[in-house]
């Protein structure tokens, strides 16, 4: 039980190295929605206008690799200006600048940052609305997502295959809550309409119509996601 007077913060932060690149949008891309699978050993983020994306929550906890390669090559480049320099003093210098980058709030700037993701899922649509995601199955063994199609998606967690395709909401599907209980295959979404919908298995048919239109489904989808990218760069 977390006590009135522990201190929390955050140990890890989880981020694709490829979106630190992408910084030139007017509306940066960010999460819109993150859940653990049943085991507690996996996290996902759904990124807007990008994809979702699953990270190892075990990453052992350590120094950044990439920071300090660049820290010793600043210090290197220095002393080759200035041999007298020392290079004690111009770490601290270089500590202190970092530090002054960083959000001032103790409890979240400390997390170590992992660039490094297991798996990413696509074809769906996040940009209009905020996008949930979630794990689906007794053992986490699917990735669930609505979109601005308004179509629910099912990913293999593990092979990122999309195994299925599912009309969900006349526009857009933002909330997916599958049932407590794992076992059941019972899924509720609810997007911009007035109700929640419950779905759950009703034919022994395993594709859905939606699935027989996959690929139009999401060629439709990457036209829409690039026609924001592109529009959305400075």
């Amino acid at each position: 039980m977390i006590k009135k007077n522990n201190k929390c913060q955050c140990v890890k932060k989880f981020v694709p190295e490829s979106l630190l690149k992408k910084k030139n949008h007017v509306v940066p891309i960010h999460i819109t929605g993150v859940r653990y699978n049943c085991f507690g050993n996996k996290v996902i983020g759904t990124y807007s206008g990008d994809k979702i994306y699953l990270f190892d929550t075990t990453t052992p906890d350590r120094v950044d690799q990439d920071e300090m390669d660049t820290k010793e090559l600043k210090i290197e480049e220095h002393e080759m200006n200035d041999p007298t320099s020392d290079e004690d003093d111009y770490s601290d210098d270089i500590n202190e600048s970092d530090e002054e980058e960083q959000e001032p709030d103790e409890a979240i700037k400390e997390g170590v940052t992992v660039k490094n993701y297991l798996y990413c899922y696509s074809g769906h649509i996040n940009i209009e609305t905020v996008k949930e995601v979630n794990f689906f199955g007794p053992k986490s063994e699917y990735v669930i997502s609505g979109s601005d199609c308004g179509n629910i998606f099912f990913w293999d967690v593990n092979t990122t295959k999309l195994v299925n395709i599912v009309k969900g909401d006349k526009h857009v599907v933002n909330c997916l809550a599958p049932h407590p209980d794992s076992s059941l295959p019972i899924i509720a979404t609810s997007g911009i309409e007035y109700d929640v919908k419950v779905f759950m298995p009703t034919s022994e048919s395993l594709i859905s119509k939606e699935m027989e239109r996959k690929d139009e489904i999401l060629s439709d989808n990457e036209k829409r996601v690039m026609i924001f990218n592109n529009s959305n760069l400075y």
